[in-house]
């Protein structure tokens, strides 16, 4: 029973017009464009989330910025690598702004270096939502496109009826199993997406949610060393 489903499928593809075929292609480029994304995604995704899993298990026997610089080096072309050579250069940027070796940190140095850090975070995250929305608008378009396919299909279907003059099943079947062609196809497209989309920003979120832990870790570190500093020039 399959193969003649099959068959029967293919065969009203194959005599659609124009504009359904049309819409076919699209909806087939949007599905294919979709995995690819999601495939691609997904992998990047995972090999990050193991790249910050090595670093959480490095930083718990991190303690000054020296352990954070090797740290870096060790962790270098990675993602936590990244982070951490930005999160430094930030701090040397805070220091360069102190008016004297011997003042302490102001809590507005604090609150630059913690805005510089949400920065870079943003960074990152703009940077591993790019090619998302793509899945988002592919799910909100495709039943629409399968839709405008179904009713210029059916209009073809009631032209063909007056024409005849006749409105047995025989008649109104293929026509309109034909129109529902397209929206089947949007469907197809539009439930993956879907699924696709939220997936990866549920992905996405754990791994801000984990560079916001390692940005409070590095906060940690420099009040710590900022705390011995002070002690010693006292």
């Amino acid at each position: 029973m399959t193969p003649s489903i099959n068959g029967s499928v293919w065969h009203l593809i194959k005599q659609s017009d124009a504009l359904s075929t049309t819409i076919l292609i699209i909806l087939l480029f949007l599905s294919i464009a979709c995995w690819t994304i999601t495939i691609y995604k997904a992998l990047l995704l995972r090999f990050k989330q193991n790249q910050i899993r090595k670093a959480a298990f490095l930083i718990k026997n991190t303690h000054t910025l020296d352990d954070v610089l090797h740290m870096s080096s060790k962790l270098a072309d990675s993602l936590p690598g990244y982070f951490f050579v930005k999160a430094l250069n930030a701090f040397r940027a805070v220091l360069h702004n102190k008016t004297h070796e011997k003042i302490s940190l102001t809590d507005r140095h604090w609150e630059f270096l913690q805005d510089k850090l949400d920065i870079i975070i943003a960074s990152i995250v703009y940077q591993e939502e790019r090619f998302i929305p793509f899945l988002a608008t592919s799910a909100a378009v495709s039943p629409l496109l399968g839709l405008l396919g179904t009713i210029w299909g059916l209009i073809h279907s009631f032209m063909d009826i007056s024409q005849k003059q006749a409105a047995d099943i025989s008649t109104v079947a293929p026509g309109i199993a034909e129109a529902l062609i397209t929206t089947l196809g949007g469907l197809l497209v539009a439930i993956p997406a879907t699924v696709m989309y939220y997936y990866l920003k549920g992905q996405i979120h754990q791994l801000e949610e984990r560079l916001y832990s390692m940005a409070d870790t590095f906060m940690s570190i420099v009040h710590h060393v900022e705390e011995k500093c002070v002690e010693e020039n006292k």
